[in-house]
């Protein structure tokens, strides 16, 4: 899990770190896949589309193309709208 605030949790730059290693953990773990590192894409919706979009920030060479879709863009509103929620919860 990301780092946890109240009634929160965001990707965390470990957790991001761990995405990236997903190749070689695959390689290491699974022998026989055959792994273009030149055709390795992500996909992801909601949190998982913003760490999409977080694995590409701080890794920009490492995939071949990325889809992130209802991912958060804005932080500081997100946060913000997380806040106001009815009864507290997210």
């Amino acid at each position: 899990m990301g780092r946890r605030l109240p009634l929160h949790s965001w990707g965390w730059r470990g957790q991001i770190d761990d995405l990236a290693h997903m190749p070689s953990i695959l390689r290491g773990s699974r022998p026989w896949l055959r792994i273009d590192q030149q055709r390795v894409y992500a996909v992801g919706g909601s949190m998982g589309g913003q760490e999409t979009l977080l694995l590409l920030g701080q890794h920009p060479g490492l995939l071949a193309g990325a889809v992130a879709f209802d991912s958060v863009t804005d932080f500081g509103l997100r946060y913000e709208q997380f806040a106001r929620s009815p009864r507290g919860r997210t």
